[in-house]
């Protein structure tokens, strides 16, 4: 199963609308379950940035370094007054 990020607060927005409607159709059984749900999502935690290398634009975008391409690590590091940051 993929994993995809979302808005959870816009989400439990949708879930609370939805527990109102169940509640003004007298259905409390699911306003319950929905209840429930609205908990189990507000005790997620939060995903974790994925860690992606720098792009060149972004490492030519720092102060006082040069990006150069090492072919050893198949990847780009910054070189910073003769050394590599």
């Amino acid at each position: 199963m993929a994993v995809r990020a979302i808005d959870a607060s816009r989400f439990g927005e949708i879930l609370e609308q939805w527990k109102k409607d169940c509640l003004q159709d007298n259905d409390q059984q699911s306003a319950d379950v929905i209840s429930d749900v609205i908990l189990q999502l507000d005790d997620m935690p939060p995903l974790t940035q994925p860690n992606e290398p720098l792009t060149l634009e972004k490492l030519e975008n720092m102060e006082d370094t040069t990006p150069v391409w090492w072919d050893q690590i198949n990847s780009w590091v910054l070189v910073y007054k003769g050394n590599l940051t």
